[in-house]
């Protein structure tokens, strides 16, 4: 047998085996690093950023981030509710500034937005909170004036959150709007924080270690 037909004989041997790997092998996909657009209307379930100047003192950027619920709102500190449905960013960031300055708190607020997660795609859908759902809860001015404590808590399976201070608080079944204000009554049940900034979202287990 010739030297050629040895070789093709020892490759056959070798495929059959499973023994041959292909040297010239695709590598695996890297992961995308797309940005997330900023352009386009604001949809259910966008992830933003909104940066906020003097909500926790002069001259102090607090970052929130608020998912768009499935009527086109997010919940912020201390205005409940802002309605950012179909708008642009920019447009969104003017409905901030005007819902602080209608609720008497901050006259000039300058606030801005970012889309982190696109609604088309997100990490993790709106819907009321459920029994070992993982929930972050920001509360403003517990530890001092204007620190923000945050809070990575798994919902028990009797619907509550444990909390410091205050104990145990039921916020399931409520949307992430009135599990804050939930929160928010608590302490000031408690006469610990009489109006204090609370924001609520869930988040996904791997975002909770």
């Amino acid at each position: 047998m010739t030297a050629r037909y040895v070789s093709v004989a020892a490759v056959m041997i070798a495929l059959t085996a499973g023994w041959l790997i292909a040297a010239d092998a695709p590598p695996a996909p890297a992961p995308s690093t797309q940005p997330v657009l900023q352009e386009g209307p604001i949809l259910a379930d966008d992830l933003l950023r909104v940066s906020i100047t003097d909500l926790n003192g002069p001259g102090i950027v607090t970052e929130i981030l608020a998912r768009v619920d499935g009527d086109g709102k997010i919940s912020l500190p201390l205005v409940d509710q802002v309605n950012v449905k179909a708008m642009t960013l920019q447009e969104a960031a003017n409905a901030v500034n005007k819902a602080y300055r209608v609720a008497n708190l901050i006259p000039n607020l300058q606030s801005k937005l970012e889309r982190v997660e696109s609604g088309t795609n997100p990490s993790m859908r709106t819907g009321p909170i459920a029994a070992d759902d993982y929930v972050r809860i920001e509360i403003t001015d517990l530890v001092g004036p204007g620190i923000v404590t945050t809070k990575k808590v798994q919902v028990s399976k009797d619907g509550t959150a444990k909390l410091p201070l205050v104990g145990a608080v039921s916020i399931v079944k409520l949307t992430e709007a009135q599990a804050a204000k939930a929160v928010q009554k608590a302490y000031r049940q408690a006469k610990l924080i009489p109006n204090a900034a609370v924001t609520v979202r869930r988040i996904r287990e791997v975002d909770a270690k």
